[in-house]
């Protein structure tokens, strides 16, 4: 084989294989899947709930102003010495007196001192005359009108709630000893028992 035979068989086979790959690099391209670029699914930013701020509710001032007692007697039978009667409790919202009678209501048999507004406990009323005898007596709650803090007959109104007088009535019977409570039944308030259904005004 002469030189210029075998220069040209090693041109042809140049040539064979770069038209083979040539051929073999536009196939690979032609079946290359391009791959896709992922698409990012965007977070969603979670939106905050706002909390409602608590509404303080305002509370109520107390009121200043105070609520009057109501004025009230309890009076229960007793004995006594005669000089004097012990009214069991007292309610006087503006202070007073707790006048006793006997069940005719005519005139005042005496008085207590002059008690302070509120509630008061034990009263001892001494009695202008001694009683001789067991009797009826009635106990009526006395505003101090004038406000001299002495009881004045005439002068001085008694308590009244709801068109009746502020009084109990007991039975009081008489003894040589000291005077003392006995467990009697309680007279209440604003009422007029069978021993004071006279409608006799008491003495002012």
């Amino acid at each position: 084989m002469t030189n210029d035979k075998f220069t040209v068989l090693i041109a042809t086979l140049v040539a064979l294989s770069v038209v083979t790959l040539g051929a073999v690099g536009v196939v690979a391209q032609e079946t290359e899947t391009p791959t896709e670029t992922p698409t990012e699914t965007p977070t969603e930013t979670p939106t905050e709930t706002p909390t409602d701020t608590p509404t303080e509710t305002p509370t109520d001032s107390p009121n200043d102003t105070q609520t009057t007692d109501t004025p009230a007697l309890t009076f229960e039978n007793q004995t006594s010495n005669g000089s004097s009667v012990n009214v069991s409790s007292a309610t006087l919202p503006e202070g007073g007196f707790v006048v006793v009678y006997n069940s005719t209501l005519a005139a005042p048999l005496g008085n207590s001192s002059y008690l302070d507004a509120g509630s008061q406990e034990d009263v001892s009323v001494q009695l202008n005359e001694s009683l001789t005898e067991e009797q009826t007596i009635v106990a009526v709650a006395f505003m101090d009108t004038d406000g001299d803090q002495q009881f004045t007959l005439g002068t001085d109104e008694a308590y009244v709630s709801d068109g009746e007088l502020i009084a109990g009535a007991a039975n009081v019977s008489v003894s040589d000893g000291e005077n003392m409570s006995a467990g009697g039944t309680t007279t209440t308030t604003t009422t007029t028992t069978a021993t004071t259904t006279t409608t006799t005004t008491p003495a002012t």
